[in-house]
């Protein structure tokens, strides 16, 4: 069939304008490739930069609910938040009734006896019944010796001599007091303005700062010798617990260390220091004992053998559990890793106490490193806690080819309690010296304390004899 040649015509106006119309789409679909390739590469670097920003955020909301907390202080964890039953918590036996009592005075602490007599006269049956009043003295009159001293006038030398030597001032403290003073200080922890007012307010004692502070050097210089000792048997022991804790000198910021014996509890303490590796090795010495301590990287290289704290572990991720800095879902992820750390406490405790605990090693291996892989969702102080976890899975593990050590550092820190709380009412020391000579006495003064209360005079005593 012939076309006529308007059917031509038209038909080339409509080939022209699709040709034309083609190669503008042409043109667009390029364009749109083009322009498609580079949405596609920036959605990549927006996602790459919501996943930083995501998790800087949740770096904020961590970092702001910890200024909280040290501002208004920390608040107390509810139990059933995380379901949290404290099987490794023995239960406390049950008191009977003569616990709600005062034991009964052996016979050497009675100082009196009161007889209480009905008249002869009076006819029937006599029974009789004892009872006692335990009392302190008030305002107690203090011990005053007048000590008069005989010269005589050395003309050789033209200086007059006595038989026992004359102290530097004319009126001095006993004995008594000075061992009173220390204890004050360090053992009751109070501070120089609250022993002067009870020592004046009990014996009508006055004493100024200098004598305070003269006292304590003194006390120091005699005990530094049973410090000595006392670190050289901790020091052979097979274990011992480390820690360390903020102590100010002069309102700088320093350190108090101290190391416990794993076997007696005795404790050495150094105030006033650096928080350099070169106080723990000062410390530790030439010891070959098992470490017990946290994570503190001065510890990772001073023992052989080497027991990181559980405790430290379980409450940090306790602590992360709770966090209001974390989403929902990211708490309930925390919180079933929790669960975890805690089942594997329990069962490292298990192994230590079989008869075969090594042969454990290697399922409690695999456990921790199940509980220490990084997801996607964890936010950052979660994925640094399980990368140091994986690092030191072995280090956790170490217990069980020495059963007879502690799983964790709590020995440590509840002797270095003592110093915090002293630190809190002192406000540290203002000078090295004092906070040198305060450590030796919370060395040996705290064991004699801790070690028997009821001797602790007599022990003192006996050490400033030696």
């Amino acid at each position: 069939m012939q076309l006529t040649q308007q059917e031509i015509n038209e038909r080339m106006i409509e080939l022209r304008n699709l040709r034309k119309l083609h190669g503008a789409a042409r043109e667009r679909i390029v364009f749109l490739e083009t322009e498609n390739k580079t949405l596609k590469a920036r959605v990549k670097e927006l996602e790459k930069e919501n996943t930083v920003l995501r998790g800087e955020v949740s770096d904020i909301r961590y970092q702001l609910e910890e200024f909280k907390t040290i501002i208004f202080k920390k608040k107390r964890i509810a139990r059933d938040v995380l379901d949290d039953d404290d099987e490794e918590t023995p239960p406390r036996p049950p008191r009977d009734a003569s616990s709600y009592q005062r034991p009964i005075p052996k016979d050497t602490e009675i100082t009196k006896t009161v007889y209480h007599r009905f008249p002869r006269d009076k006819n029937g049956d006599v029974r009789l019944r004892t009872y006692y009043v335990e009392d302190i003295p008030l305002n107690v009159r203090k011990i005053v010796e007048k000590h008069v001293v005989e010269q005589w006038y050395d003309k050789g030398r033209r200086v007059w001599v006595s038989r026992d030597p004359l102290p530097n001032a004319t009126v001095t403290l006993g004995d008594n007091a000075r061992v009173l003073i220390t204890t004050l200080i360090t053992v009751q922890r109070l501070s120089l303005a609250q022993t002067q007012r009870l020592l004046a307010t009990l014996f009508n004692l006055s004493i100024s700062d200098g004598e305070i502070v003269n006292i304590l050097d003194r006390e120091a210089h005699c005990l530094t010798p049973a410090a000595h000792a006392q670190l050289v048997a901790i020091q052979a022991e097979t274990s011992h617990h480390m820690d360390e804790s903020r102590y100010d000198v002069n309102g700088e910021a320093r350190y108090a260390w101290s190391m416990t014996g794993g076997e007696s509890g005795d404790t050495v303490y150094r105030l006033g220091v650096s928080r350099g590796k070169g106080i723990a090795e000062d410390l530790r010495g030439d010891s070959d004992g098992i470490l017990i301590s946290d994570d503190y990287g001065a510890y990772r290289i001073l023992a052989e053998h080497h027991q990181l704290c559980f405790a430290h572990l379980i409450r940090k991720f306790r602590d992360l559990a709770h966090h209001d800095g974390f989403t929902d879902a990211q708490k309930e992820a925390i919180r079933a890793t929790y669960g975890e750390i805690k089942a594997i406490y329990r069962a490292v405790v298990f192994a230590t106490t079989g008869n075969d605990p090594p042969a454990y090693h290697q399922a409690l291996t695999e456990r921790f490193q199940t509980v220490s892989t990084i997801t996607g969702t964890d936010p950052k102080p979660v994925v640094r806690l399980k990368t140091t976890l994986r690092k030191n899975i072995d280090t956790y593990l170490t217990c069980l080819f020495f059963p007879t050590i502690a799983l964790t550092n709590n020995t440590a820190e509840r002797a270095l309690r003592h110093v915090v709380l002293k630190r809190k009412i002192s406000f540290g020391c203002k000078s090295e010296k004092g906070a040198k000579t305060l450590g030796i006495l919370l060395s040996v003064l705290l064991t004699l304390y801790r070690n028997n209360p009821l001797s602790y005079f007599e022990r003192y005593g006996e050490l400033r004899r030696v």
